[in-house]
């Protein structure tokens, strides 16, 4: 995850420390801490008529885009790894940088739920795999297994990813849009069964994030086209959550039809986060080579974080005792988690042997 916001470009030719996209990496340090947000928030998933749970919605519907965000960047810095490396190093770098963090860190959170007695110990070798591939071991882990798939994919849609089949791609995006994200999310919602053969086969589930994240990179959009993706991002964020607590109230059960990563408002919001952040002028935030080089370690710590603060939140979980009900508990733990997860990446890294498990 880390290696999202790496680049090869120069953002700012003007300023010769400048040799990073500094908005990926911004958006890699962002959507980091969303997750973290997300996962301090599970009031939102257990409805209830009180203030307490609105503002566990607010957070769980501003923060969704996190995990898109996380895709998109891949898409944006590893589409064109052709003009690099070949396949096989590309495959053998992702091999390296993720399955393995993956594994060993499922592994040793098998070890650490078992000892604790969170979870009983699988028996048999099988039971271990089934585990570790399925991420039941922690269940936050299922982003390495789209993450995977993308990763198989790249050689092909890499391909694709040259500038002269652009329109191509934009199309391919539109029709999964519709088919993958509008159709199977509104039509339910009006009473008629969506036929799930109409999804699109080449672009299907995740696979618009990482395509959109290419084009949005290299493509600069104008004044009224980004005032537009704003308002659409805007929109969708608004229709969520008014419909989400429309209809809860109602029902008194939580409603979830517009919630899913591959769903229209998720897509809309993403898009617009994205966009957002590449039309700041962040050189003018990060002025100084020190500052460029903390913001770069920042987001070197990203995969770290992810996979190091479920553990976090369980031992602060225990220390401090505070409901997740709790204002403190959904703002203010989310932070304190990254800075001491943080800090354990950079400890970490700086071990020969633990360093390639925090890569």
């Amino acid at each position: 995850m880390a290696e999202t916001a790496h680049t090869e470009a120069q953002e700012d030719k003007t300023n010769p420390w400048a040799s990073r996209v500094l908005y990926y990496d911004v958006l890699n340090i962002l959507a980091c801490v969303a997750v973290l947000m997300l996962h301090f928030n599970d009031e939102a998933h257990h409805f209830e008529r009180s203030a307490s749970w609105l503002g566990a919605l607010v957070v769980e519907c501003v923060f969704y885009w996190a995990v898109p965000i996380f895709f998109m960047l891949s898409g944006a810095t590893l589409l064109r790894y052709r003009e690099r490396y070949g396949t096989r190093t590309f495959l053998s770098k992702r091999f390296w940088r993720t399955a393995v963090p993956f594994v060993v860190w499922s592994l040793g959170a098998l070890v650490w739920k078992v000892s604790t007695s969170q979870m009983p110990a699988p028996v048999g070798p099988r039971k271990v795999i089934g585990l570790v591939l399925n991420a039941h071991v922690l269940d936050v882990y299922w982003f390495f297994i789209p993450l995977f798939a993308l990763y198989l994919a790249f050689p092909i849609l890499s391909c694709l990813a040259d500038g002269r089949r652009d329109r191509m791609l934009w199309y391919g995006v539109g029709v999964a849009f519709v088919c993958n994200s509008v159709l199977p999310c509104v039509l339910p919602i009006w009473g008629i069964q969506y036929n799930v053969e109409f999804m699109s086969p080449v672009f299907s589930l995740f696979t618009i994030y990482p395509i959109l994240g290419y084009l949005l990179s290299k493509r600069q959009l104008t004044r009224p086209q980004r005032y537009a993706v704003y308002l659409a991002g805007l929109f969708a964020l608004v229709l969520r959550y008014g419909y989400t607590v429309g209809m809860s109230w109602g029902t008194g059960k939580l409603d979830q039809p517009l919630w899913g990563y591959t769903y229209f408002p998720c897509v809309l919001l993403s898009i617009a986060v994205f966009v957002l952040a590449k039309q700041i002028r962040w050189q003018a935030v990060f002025r100084t080579p020190r500052s460029v080089r903390i913001l770069s370690k920042l987001a070197g710590c990203s995969f770290g974080v992810y996979l190091e603060h479920m553990i976090c939140l369980w031992y602060l979980m225990q220390a401090t005792g505070l409901a997740e009900t709790r204002l403190i508990w959904r703002v203010g733990l989310p932070l304190l988690t990254y800075v001491i997860c943080v800090c354990l990446t950079l400890a970490l890294k700086r071990i020969p042997v633990l360093r390639r498990a925090v890569p």
